[in-house]
């Protein structure tokens, strides 16, 4: 067996495609084993990475974004009826950061084949009918619009179908408007069964309609809401799969995660969804905080596990190994003393640390991804309250980053040293400045990007995580063609990478690498403040639309900066069904160019709010302003 897994690597080191899928069918059975770690190694890596780049895509040659002329690009500007309802900074001031992060993925433009809709200051909802260059507005007033405050409740509007709009974000109710209907509809309560985790809530906020579709005898939402907690003033998120069928709302799953979801792609019950911190289906921030035994935090380089232990712990009790997947650490105890962990709710660190140490609970464990061994060291540090141990793993891919110590998330957060604040404000200090422009981008700059983890939600609500984490760019744009395009757009170095979800069935599979945009990411650390920011896919090429806003002190009145990026030469879409053999000697065949276009739009009707595409009106562009409403025409224009 061993000369047989010798042979399928060194057909993987000569090029031969086909290796790859051998080896992932023997990496499928668990009982074999191999003497060879880099054997090991091969394999293991096939088997879990889920977001893999194909070099087949890749473009060595690319040079620059030259400027592209904007002399056929047309923009017509279309005074809004009422304008939109924005948050107010008195208003924001009541919302806790995680609650604004959730409510910034709602878009604020809803789009429909020629039509767009928007929610107004007082709560109404106005629809825009677009025919070529002419727009005409239609006001949609709502019952419940005295229903919100302006901050916690911040209504927004999706699309069902081309004559039904959802509205959300108001309560525990969603409002639809038809074309001879308007009605609410209730979202019960979630299941008597998990009360118990619930009832240390001290508010529910209003649920959101993150994505919406169409069955055949029913409609399938996936709402969001934020909810606190009343003895820590912490912030949750419920996830829950709604279906309607006649009105009446019934809830299929629920899940929550301690970030709020900014990704998701649904199928029937399935879903798959994206956010900072893996999705659960325990309300893991419903019980009373617990002490963790050790804190960690990580760079691109290393991961630095610390137990801090009492003075009566010394290092000759101390038994420490590091291996490639995990690491064991275990103590002496002559004597044990009974304390449930449990309730270490009020305990000191260093006795909860002592007692996890003393009962084996760190005797096996698996990290969230491999390290080097021998990179890898532990130090003891006596202090004058305490003794301090600190593992320092060396990361085997380095620039990954882990959102976990251990395979199994055990809940205990990355610590943020309040050593590392200051520098990291320190560096903030140069955007201020015309420094960036002078001196280029330092190594720092450029590891922009969030990171996510994807989980996977069956039919049932059981959840499974991604064990590789993906650093995020951007997601595609919303167009009025029904149906969302799940593509998001990776980090990869200074490139951005494509990928697309598995089709239906949805699982934890692969996703696959259709696109590279080249230099992509370089560019957009030099642009921290743009917002939104977001892709667009034709079928000839991947587009970047960057909005940035004009600084308070520009000359007239605010405005933003609308950038968009393309690789012109990038057509190779129909490639993608290809065998990976065939896919190299095409891409071989029509070589990428080395420069891309960056076209620049200047917008003098205030910060731009949301941006759609209307791909059935000649890749129409629509962005939303506070006060008016602007379409643009040959923005994608080669």
């Amino acid at each position: 067996m061993t000369s047989v897994l010798f042979h399928l690597i060194d057909l993987v080191s000569r090029g031969f495609t086909r290796a790859p899928l051998f080896l992932h069918m023997i990496c499928a059975v668990p009982r074999i084993r191999c003497e060879c770690r880099a054997s090991l190694y091969v394999i293991s890596t096939l088997a879990i990475i889920m977001f893999r780049p194909s070099r087949a895509w890749a473009n060595d040659g690319f040079e620059a974004y030259r400027l592209a002329t904007a002399s056929n690009v047309h923009m017509h500007v279309h005074a809004l009826p009422k304008n939109v309802l924005v948050h107010n900074v008195h208003a924001a001031a009541t919302v806790g950061y995680k609650e604004l992060k959730a409510q910034s993925a709602q878009k604020p433009l809803a789009a429909v084949n020629n039509a767009v809709a928007y929610v107004a200051s007082d709560g109404s909802v106005v629809q825009a009918n677009l025919h070529e260059s002419v727009a005409s507005f239609q006001v949609h007033e709502n019952p419940c619009a005295d229903a919100w405050n302006g901050a916690e409740r911040m209504p927004s509007v999706v699309a069902l179908d081309p004559s039904t709009w959802i509205v959300s974000g108001m309560g525990s109710s969603i409002f639809v408007i038809e074309e001879q209907a308007q009605y609410m509809i209730h979202i019960p309560d979630i299941p008597d069964s998990e009360k118990e985790s619930r009832q240390n809530r001290a508010a529910n906020l209003p649920w959101y309609v993150f994505q919406a579709e169409a069955a055949s005898d029913h409609v399938l939402f996936l709402l969001q809401r934020a909810f606190r907690l009343r003895d820590t003033h912490q912030t949750g998120f419920d996830i829950i799969r709604v279906a309607v069928c006649d009105r009446q709302a019934e809830i299929l799953w629920h899940v929550t995660c301690a970030q709020p979801i900014m990704y998701a792609h649904c199928h029937g019950r399935q879903a798959l969804l994206g956010a900072e911190v893996p999705v659960s289906t325990t309300d893991d921030t419903g019980s009373a905080p617990r002490v963790p035994p050790y804190t960690w935090k990580q760079d691109g380089q290393s991961v630095t596990v610390t137990f801090t232990l009492p003075l009566s712990v010394q290092k000759q009790q101390m038994h420490v190994s590091l291996s490639q997947q995990g690491f064991r650490v275990s103590l002496e105890a002559p004597e044990a003393r009974i304390i449930s962990l449990d309730e270490c709710t009020s305990l000191e660190p260093q006795i909860v640390a002592e007692e996890s140490l003393r009962r084996g609970l760190y005797e096996a464990c698996t990290l969230w991804a491999p390290i080097h061994p021998d990179d890898s060291t532990w130090t003891w540090e006596p202090h004058a309250q305490h003794h301090v141990l600190a593992l320092h793993l060396a990361k085997a891919h380095p620039g990954t980053r882990w959102p976990s110590v251990f395979s199994d998330d055990d809940g205990v957060s990355e610590t943020l040293a309040s050593s590392e604040l200051i520098p990291m404000l320190d560096r903030t200090n140069k955007y201020t400045s015309s420094s960036l422009l002078q001196d280029g981008l330092e190594d720092e700059d450029w590891q922009n990007g969030t990171s996510w983890v994807i989980s996977y939600v069956d039919a049932n609500g059981l959840v499974s995580q991604a064990k590789d984490q993906a650093t995020f760019l951007a997601s595609s744009v919303s167009k009025s063609c029904l149906g969302i395009d799940p593509a998001i757009l990776l980090k990869y170095d200074v490139d951005g990478h494509v990928f697309v979800p598995p089709r239906a069935p949805l699982s934890l599979d692969a996703w696959t690498h259709t696109e590279t945009v080249p230099a992509i990411s370089y560019v957009l650390a030099s642009k921290r403040d743009a917002h939104p920011v977001c892709m667009y896919r034709n079928g000839l090429a991947t587009w970047l639309i960057v909005i940035e806003s004009r600084p308070y002190s520009a000359p007239k009145h605010s405005g933003s900066l609308i950038y968009i990026y393309g690789a012109p030469g990038s057509p190779r879409a129909d490639h993608a069904s290809l065998a990976p053999a065939a896919l190299a000697e095409a891409v071989r065949r029509n070589e990428p160019p080395a420069s891309g276009l960056c076209r620049v739009l200047s917008i003098d009707a205030g910060p731009i709010l949301d941006v759609v595409v209307l791909p059935n009106q000649g890749e129409r562009m629509v962005c939303l302003c506070e006060s008016s409403l602007l379409i643009i025409d040959g923005a994608f224009s080669l």
